[in-house]
């Protein structure tokens, strides 16, 4: 999972593999709040924390969903300094997001000059996406994924 943080011009992105978990809303929703929690601790010092704006695609199953509201939910009452998060949902087909798709471009420039043979293959060559500041990359753990459709289904009742 990829983004770009405006306030500092550098690109995030975090990692797991599948023998870890999927691509599910709850795995998706863990995976921005890895990216945001390094985003705003990276940024706290900039007054623009206060108010995030996160861009995505319309795909349904994994970020357009109670899952991934309850974790943004989750993250607010975490991250105090943080005042909004407005979300944004980029028209099917048309990414918005010049930055990310610059990003990709540079993921795929990499990864094309080698070949991988493991998970670690794959993280050495995307430490060596610079943009113009490294990919500050976190490689999720077990422990990172939460249940955040159960505590959506909690707050319903």
């Amino acid at each position: 999972m990829t983004a770009h943080c405006s306030a500092n011009k550098k690109g995030y992105g975090s990692i797991w593999h599948e023998g870890q978990n999927g691509r599910t809303g709850n795995d998706i929703a863990s995976s921005v709040m890895k990216v945001l929690d390094a985003a705003v601790e990276e940024n706290s010092h900039d007054p623009r924390v206060e108010h995030i704006t996160l861009w995505s695609d319309s795909c349904v199953p994994q970020n357009r969903n109670s899952i991934l509201s309850t974790a943004i939910k989750v993250f607010l009452k975490a991250h105090l300094q943080v005042q909004t998060i407005e979300h944004k949902f980029c028209q099917p087909g048309h990414s918005s997001i010049q930055e990310v798709d610059n990003l990709h471009s540079q993921i795929e420039a990499v990864c094309s000059k080698s070949e991988m043979y493991s998970p670690v293959g794959l993280v050495r060559m995307l430490k060596m996406v610079r943009r113009v500041k490294p990919l500050k990359l976190t490689q999720l753990r077990s422990d990172d994924f939460k249940d955040f459709s159960a505590i959506s289904r909690q707050a319903q009742h």
